[in-house]
């Protein structure tokens, strides 16, 4: 199932924002991609692995060898005058008729790499799941943080209400004191609240190795919808076919 998980982003990339230097969703998981040390060392020792194959199969190849050598010698005897020539070239060609160590080595290298492949290739969607739940992690503080807000400035003008009522005599000290409780109470979800955005953001940070202070709101009209025929042992099903460990 997680292979469907990045075109799920580029979906997602059709969030809208007000905010002009906002990341989108995408912008968040390429910069993962460029970042995440994880995923940088899954791609090396899959490149290395790749190479190790070519390296173990040129074991199997004719091994050719050609040498050559040139001589040239001269007599200064009084008694006699000539020189000499000599050459030689030699043409060697070596090649393994069977041998079944040979064989087993590229097929072990070969499964090293098809299984560096797919872990590479799981680390990648593994990354972009931790980029779509620390994205939204974020999206839903900072909702919550402004319906909070909405609250606090709702509980203020209350206050502020009760409090002229209270000075000309028309409510009680208890009731100017619910009042108080009320928005004293929300303020301290405010801080709550506040601490959760900072904490979202510096997972995004610690993720892309970016300060990303705001990101978009979906857009009002974003289609999302549920599958009427979706259930538990489909899901299993799906998972099971998709699943690049088990396959």
């Amino acid at each position: 199932m997680k292979k469907h998980i990045i075109s799920s982003f580029i979906a997602a990339m059709t969030i809208s924002s007000a905010t002009v230097h906002a990341e989108s969703l995408y912008d968040v998981y390429k910069l993962a991609l460029q970042t995440d040390p994880g995923l940088r060392a899954a791609a090396a020792t899959y490149k290395a692995q790749g190479e190790q194959v070519t390296v173990t199969k040129g074991s199997l190849y004719p091994n050719i060898s050609l040498s050559g050598s040139l001589g040239y010698a001269k007599d200064d005897n009084p008694s006699t005058d000539y020189n000499t020539k000599t050459g030689a070239v030699s043409l060697d060609l070596d090649y393994p008729i069977y041998s079944p160590a040979l064989d087993y080595g590229v097929d072990a290298v070969e499964l090293t790499y098809k299984s560096s492949g797919v872990t590479y290739e799981n680390t990648k969607e593994d990354l972009s799941l931790t980029a779509l739940t620390d994205y939204f992690n974020l999206l839903m503080a900072q909702s919550t943080l402004n319906t909070t807000l909405a609250q606090v400035k709702s509980n203020k003008s209350e206050l502020d209400q009760v409090q002229k009522q209270y000075d000309v005599g028309l409510v009680s000290i208890t009731d100017l004191q619910d009042a108080q409780a009320e928005y004293d109470a929300v303020k301290v979800t405010e801080l709550t609240n506040r601490a959760n955005v900072a904490y979202a953001q510096k997972v995004l940070l610690q993720l892309t190795g970016r300060v990303i202070t705001d990101i978009p709101e979906l857009s009002k009209d974003y289609p999302i919808q549920l599958d009427p025929n979706m259930s538990v042992d489909s899901l299993i099903q799906k998972a099971v076919k998709n699943n690049k460990e088990l396959n």
